[in-house]
């Protein structure tokens, strides 16, 4: 003799956790306080990040310099290299918000050497020079050191734009 089987839903148990609303009200709740954490966040976010948006804003004149902009046969910028430079600098600002739920100081966004971009950070006790090159196959490089501010500390080498290169800001506000 064969049985049969049938599987008949029954109605989920309602489990009480000391909830006063129903559970999707609940849920509705709490979404909502998360999409209010989030634009809170975000908003302070976007004030924290204010003087370096300033400063990105400030950088699009080095679109204006023409060739020998400077008397010595410099080229003009290329608007590759700047957008290259302030995506970096706009990348590892947020990431550093992110982290330390402050504002990392605005970098200085200026015409570098050959149609490069430098972009300098200076802290009371440290500076960043970052030179994004106009050749978007070479890597940028960054020089950083103390100064006479309590021994003198020095970091360069090369980055990988692809990468995080939060560290370097890390090392910026130590």
């Amino acid at each position: 003799m064969s049985r049969s089987y049938a599987f008949v839903p029954q109605e989920s148990p309602r489990v009480n956790i000391g909830l006063s609303r129903a559970p999707d009200q609940e849920l509705a709740l709490l979404l909502n306080a998360a999409r209010n954490t989030r634009a809170y966040n975000e908003s302070h976010m976007d004030a924290a990040m204010s003087d370096v948006n300033r400063a990105i804003q400030a950088s699009q004149r080095i679109l204006s310099f023409a060739d020998d902009w400077d008397g010595e046969g410099s080229p003009a910028y290329e608007r590759e290299t700047l957008d290259r430079a302030v995506k970096f600098v706009a990348t590892v600002a947020r990431e550093y918000y992110g982290l330390a739920r402050r504002a990392v100081p605005a970098p200085r966004i200026m015409p570098g050497p050959d149609g490069s971009i430098d972009v300098a950070w200076r802290t009371a006790k440290r500076e960043l020079l970052i030179n994004i090159p106009a050749d978007k196959a070479k890597r940028p490089d960054f020089y950083g050191d103390t100064g006479n501010r309590g021994g003198a500390e020095t970091i360069k080498g090369t980055l990988d734009l692809t990468s995080s290169n939060l560290w370097l800001l890390i090392w910026l506000t130590k």
